[in-house]
């Protein structure tokens, strides 16, 4: 069994479009009959209403090969927490493998919409019980493994639901798709549990999670261990060497279907330190690189150049831990921790203890806005403006109301603290706006301690409900209010473990099942006005994705944001600034 939920990020009426009718893709071919069955034999009845077909901005023939004098591309991020091969071995496959695999649906690169990739089309059958894909003939993996065909699907599926993967789609898999039925060759049917419009294209789209297409020639060829020596896939760019924890070398396919790279090599490398990767590109050793505003204003001082997504790339803030209240006896004791009204007031004060703006003003320079609450913004579904009418009185920044809030809780003296603080790859600045905040708290009275921990102990810690007595940091993309909420607030789906409540979880049973645009915005904003009047979360801040080039190799390097946990995407299509 296995479930999923895509998720729509960008405009409302792109969000409607697909979820009214879930139907997208390339030029429609007639339905070939179903010849082969994995598990079911019969195939569902086909949406009869067309919409029309996001159109792909790039072409199926590649263009001339054209190659920069700079032979290999080096981009330096901040650290992962897990490096493997193994696409399901971690929660995200995107940042050190979105080059050298491709997915069913693309996304594209201006506006974050979803176009066709491996799969030419796609549609949902009208009761939201299965969805078809229509796949591209012709697609070749890496060093000669064969075609990529109907069967490379099923086994994607089956190891990303094989015991112990862990990716961030593995349990939607196998809590909602019951089995995944080959047509032909090039079509496939993935058959649910359960009625579900959302999750199935959020994750195959590439937006976020480990959904990418795996050569099962391979696997039968070599197994577990050929995949850990060996990347395979269908990308622009075939993996060469991993140095563990450090950087991933890839070189260019010259023949590729999708397009032909401008760069022959590109080397990503993962660098905790900031300032190290500044002294990269200001020193030509690096040619695309993630840094902090302040870091990045020095960089384009010294010449280099800014670039920003158009969309919001992502959104952040800190969690209270311990509030695994759907599971009694995970739930923390700190003073944060409770269902009552003490509680509630602690969360509050720690809440309207944070000058947001200040924040803003000093470690985004401006560029960023407030978080009302965790994983929703204006221009997604189940947004409720309402938020923004009683916000400053709410959450506003307000030191003596904080303090008030503490002696009508019953913690007039303050109370013990414990503060992560931890570099993220997502978000440059995590790291001063976690110290920022942990000096508010003290200036509320609290006895805070700034903890570091480990990026693979921190990662395994929210995973199994293990954060009592912390204030965790987290960050996610700008992404569909339904995949946020169900990776940190349903008892039953979560990833992360936060804030899970049985309200949560009835109200995301509801919210997994809608079909209809209208359906879904309800039940999402359900969930939403119980977060905020809950103090359920801290919420920081939306901010755009944002990357320093060196302009003398990168010409050109256009990305929607908010797509998978990097931000950044789409390498493969930098375009050189100097050519041979």
């Amino acid at each position: 069994m296995i479930r999923f939920e895509p998720r729509i990020i960008f405009f409302t009426s792109v969000l409607l479009l697909l979820i009214a009718v879930v139907a997208c893709g390339g030029a429609a071919t007639d339905t070939p009959k179903a010849t082969t069955a994995a598990v079911a034999t019969t195939a569902p009845t086909a949406m009869s209403v067309a919409t029309q077909a996001p159109v792909a901005t790039h072409t199926a023939v590649p263009a001339a090969m054209v190659t920069s004098t700079t032979k290999r591309l080096i981009v330096s991020t901040g650290p992962m927490s897990t490096h493997s091969n193994l696409p399901w071995a971690y929660a995200i496959a995107g940042r050190d493998k979105g080059q050298v695999f491709e997915n069913l649906v693309g996304l594209d690169r201006y506006t974050g919409v979803e176009i066709p990739q491996l799969a030419t089309k796609w549609e949902m059958s009208p009761d939201g019980m299965n969805w078809t894909f229509w796949l591209r003939e012709g697609v070749q993996f890496h060093n000669g493994w064969g075609e990529f065909t109907a069967s490379d699907v099923v086994h994607m599926v089956e190891m990303l639901t094989q015991e112990g993967a862990v990716g961030d789609d593995t349990f939607t898999y196998r809590s909602t798709v019951d089995n995944v039925e080959i047509v032909d060759d090039y079509q496939v049917i993935f058959h649910q549990t359960k009625p579900e419009s959302f999750s199935l294209m959020f994750f195959n789209s590439g937006k976020h999670g480990t959904s990418v297409v795996m050569s099962k020639a391979q696997w039968d060829a070599e197994g577990e261990a050929g995949y850990l020596d060996h990347m395979i896939g269908t990308g622009p760019y075939k993996y060469v060497d991993r140095k563990l924890g450090v950087s991933v070398l890839m070189e260019r396919v010259e023949d590729h279907w999708r397009l032909a790279p401008q760069f022959e090599e590109m080397e990503l490398f993962f660098i905790s330190e900031q300032a190290t990767r500044l002294a990269s590109i200001l020193a030509g050793e690096a040619h695309i690189v993630v840094l902090a505003p302040d870091l990045a204003d020095t960089a384009v001082a010294d010449g280099m150049m800014r670039i920003s997504s158009d969309l919001p790339g992502g959104q952040y803030l800190y969690m209270f831990g311990g509030q695994y209240y759907s599971t009694p006896e995970n739930v923390g004791t700190d003073p944060w921790v409770g269902l009552n009204d003490n509680a509630r007031k602690v969360r509050q004060a720690m809440n309207k203890a944070i000058n947001r703006q200040e924040l803003i003003d000093q470690y985004h320079f401006g560029d960023a806005t407030m978080s009302k609450v965790w994983a929703f913004h204006s221009l997604l579904p189940g947004y409720n403006p309402d938020w923004d009418a009683t916000w400053e009185e709410q959450y506003g920044f307000d030191l003596a109301r904080a303090k008030e809030l503490l002696v009508e809780a019953g913690y007039p003296n303050g109370f013990k603290a414990k503060v992560i603080i931890i570099e993220s790859g997502s978000v440059p600045q995590q790291v001063q706006v976690g110290e920022a905040i942990s000096l508010y708290w003290k200036d509320l009275g609290l006895d805070v301690e700034q903890v570091q921990m480990e990026g693979s102990k921190y990662s395994q810690a929210f995973r199994t409900s293990s954060m009592q007595g912390y204030l965790f940091p987290i960050s996610a993309n700008f992404r569909d209010p339904q995949i946020t909420i169900r990776f940190y607030n349903d008892p039953v789906e979560s990833v992360v473990h936060s804030y899970e409540t049985d309200f949560m979880h009835e109200n995301f049973l509801k919210l997994a099942s809608a079909i209809g645009a209208e359906e879904r915005s309800r039940w999402m904003r359900a969930i939403g006005d119980k977060k905020y009047e809950d103090f359920a979360e801290i919420p920081l801040f939306w901010f755009p994705a944002v990357v320093v080039v060196n302009p003398d190799v990168v010409a050109e390097y256009a990305f929607p944001g908010g797509t998978r946990r990097e931000y950044y995407s789409h390498l493969e299509y930098v375009v050189a600034a100097e050519h041979k």
